[in-house]
């Protein structure tokens, strides 16, 4: 019985492959639809809205976007995880993630809070870029084991005091998510090496839920495209999101400055 099951199993997965390429675009267009209930319909459409008695539907039209957009940030880390594991240089990806959050932060502010600098709250790009700063620093911890003889358990000691300190950094600098997705990215990066990421994908949910609110739940259903993932890139421009996510957070920025001024 059990057999049948793997052997429906791997049907399932073979018959609605999802390449990398894939799950970016998933991301990508949740992401676009949370941020449209953020940035427009909080910040200016439910005050708009009051004065007509209409709160009640507004901020339920914004509850469905943003629970949909739920989904977006555990499948950006899922891949982030794994830009991590199979990349050349992990030294130009964690530089790259910084460069392009700098190049964010004033369409960032300008988008969630009306201001080109807001110090309270700093874009996503630095979350994953601290995260992938975080996986290459254990690693090369763990490289330098045999070199300087130590024990499993100061190797242990030391992944744990590294992966605090990037958790505090994300918390300390305001990172959207803060150590929260730190955590996560670093959960599903070590559910992927254990070939346990459906696992490490509900864990990271459970722990979104716990730092960040009831509404992660939602974010269950990022669960399918993981689990049908096949692990190749797939179709995709290596720069596309690097330079959507700016561009979209100007395009709903002045959106609402034309609607709403």
């Amino acid at each position: 019985m059990n057999l049948d099951f793997y052997k429906k199993e791997t049907l399932i997965r073979q018959k609605f492959p999802i390449p990398a390429s894939y799950l970016k675009y998933i991301a990508i267009i949740t992401m676009l639809i949370d941020h449209i209930g953020a940035a427009l319909l909080e910040r200016e459409v439910w005050f708009f809205y009051e004065k007509y008695n209409m709160f009640d539907s507004i901020y339920t039209i914004d509850m469905i976007l943003r629970s949909i957009g739920r989904i977006a940030f555990p499948l950006f880390a899922f891949m982030i995880a794994e830009g991590a594991i199979h990349t050349k240089n992990i030294q130009k990806y964690a530089l790259r993630l910084v460069i392009f959050g700098i190049v964010s932060e004033v369409p960032f502010d300008w988008a969630f809070f009306d201001s080109p600098f807001y110090i309270e709250n700093n874009n996503v790009f630095f979350t994953l870029a601290i995260a992938v700063c975080t996986i290459m620093c254990i690693d090369k911890l763990k490289d330098v084991q045999f070199k300087y003889m130590l024990s499993d358990q100061q190797i242990a000691g030391g992944e744990l005091v590294i992966f605090a300190l990037g958790a505090i950094l994300a918390q300390v600098l305001r990172t959207d998510y803060g150590a929260c997705g730190v955590i996560v990215i670093y959960v599903i990066y070590k559910s992927i090496q254990m070939g346990k990421k459906e696992i490490g994908f509900i864990i990271s949910i459970v722990i979104l839920v716990i730092m960040c609110g009831e509404i992660e739940k939602w974010a269950i259903f990022g669960l399918l495209p993981v689990y049908l993932y096949n692990g190749k890139r797939g179709k995709q421009n290596k720069y596309f999101f690097y330079i959507f996510y700016p561009g979209h957070l100007v395009m709903l920025a002045v959106l609402r400055n034309i609607i709403f001024r």
